[in-house]
């Protein structure tokens, strides 16, 4: 990339780790960082860093950016635990996410259709059950309300769209979340080792399961490494996403309150809580060929490139007064989801997932009369999540 003289040069895993909890102030620093052009650069990545709203959005759908070229950071992974590392990438390299060919094309689609869930069908009554289930069990005092309900409702509700059990669904978590890990990268060599492993675990039951688990699929699947590739991902994805989305908005109901009880309410209380603070930060793509990024800016072909999602949603430019949670804000231009045909596939099943939750919790009696009494933040460079959030009922 040329010119680099004219942009910043940081770290991105330093600036993380610097504001730890602080996310108002890690998303304020790397706007800085981006400055007027909404761009800096990362050497420890390799990669152009984007931060700027509009500069974004473009870049979501640029024919010369390939995310089939883009390979996990495992080169340093493989020195340290093996070959293990290197069959991890090649399962995780099989998902649609890493592939733009017409064949992953279809399987957006397919997999769009599959969690296509409307909120009168049978599986939305379905997630209805286990709401209600996991609000009963909240009780007067203080819960870690991530851990003990909002991860176990999630996880239930997409094991129960992908033909999972709960003893299967239970059995599977640990590699669940080593599998997210893996997707983040790990610094150590004992976590990089059991992430890489729990990537071949899960890919393993799958595969030996395909069976049963391809019932869930009511069309004919041609490729079936692929489709186990695609299985695991969505597992995978469906989870922290969704459970940390509704995190941030049971922490903006009670620093606001409640939004009113309804569909149309829940939603625009959800979307600007994905925008506040969006769980998945990174997307990353790769030069096809040598790209402008604007005047004076260029990526040479080959060169990698990082859209800053979490960055992009608070841009001054594109959203008024963005540090001020405003669920009376249109939603549009919320890049959380992605953009144009790669757009998340789960999109629809999370949002109905989360508005499901938080209707079910605010007709409880009592139910929006609640305080966090701590919340730690989990620090992964593509993705937000919790350690811990505490809620006092």
């Amino acid at each position: 990339m040329p010119d680099r003289d004219e942009v910043a040069t940081a770290s991105l895993r330093e600036v993380l780790d610097a504001y730890g909890d602080d996310a108002a102030g890690y998303y304020r620093e790397l706007r800085a960082l981006g400055g007027r052009r909404g761009v800096f650069h990362d050497p420890e990545m390799a990669a152009v860093v984007v931060t700027g709203h509009a500069l974004c959005s473009r870049l979501f759908t640029e024919p010369g950016l390939s995310k089939a070229r883009l390979r996990l950071d495992t080169a340093d992974v493989r020195g340290r635990i093996g070959d293990l590392a290197g069959r991890a990438q090649r399962l995780v390299e099989r998902q649609m996410s890493f592939d733009e060919s017409a064949d992953a094309q279809r399987s957006h689609a397919r997999w769009r259709r599959l969690l296509a869930v409307d909120a009168g069908s049978p599986q939305a009554q379905a997630l209805r059950a286990l709401a209600s289930t996991a609000i009963d069990g909240l009780e007067e005092g203080a819960a870690d309300v991530y851990n003990t309900v909002l991860r176990p409702y999630v996880s239930r509700a997409v094991a129960g769209r992908l033909s999972l059990g709960e003893a299967e669904r239970q059995a599977l978590q640990p590699l669940v979340y080593g599998y997210a890990d893996f997707l983040d990268g790990k610094a150590s060599t004992g976590s990089a080792t059991a992430a890489a492993l729990s990537v071949a675990l899960l890919s393993d039951h799958i595969g030996a399961r395909f069976e049963r688990l391809s019932a869930c699929d009511p069309e004919p699947i041609d490729d079936r490494a692929r489709w186990i590739a695609d299985y695991a991902l969505t597992l995978v994805a469906g989870h922290e996403s969704t459970a940390f989305a509704l995190g941030v908005a049971l922490m903006m109901i009670a620093e606001h309150g409640p939004p009113p009880v309804g569909p149309a309410g829940l939603r625009r209380h959800l979307v600007e809580a994905l925008r506040f603070d969006s769980p998945i930060q990174l997307v990353g793509r790769v030069a096809a060929r040598d790209l402008p990024l604007g005047p004076g800016l260029n990526l040479r072909a080959g060169e990698r490139l990082f859209l800053h999602v979490g960055a992009a949603n608070r841009d001054p430019d594109r959203f008024a007064e963005p540090e001020r949670f405003d669920p009376c804000r249109s939603g549009a231009g919320l890049l959380s989801f992605g953009l144009g045909p790669s757009r998340c596939v789960g999109l629809k099943l999370a949002l109905l997932e989360a508005e499901i939750f938080l209707d079910a919790l605010l007709r409880r009696p009592g139910g929006a009369r609640f305080a966090v009494t701590a919340a730690r933040f989990a620090h992964g460079l593509a993705g937000r999540s919790f350690d811990r959030l505490t809620l006092a009922f």
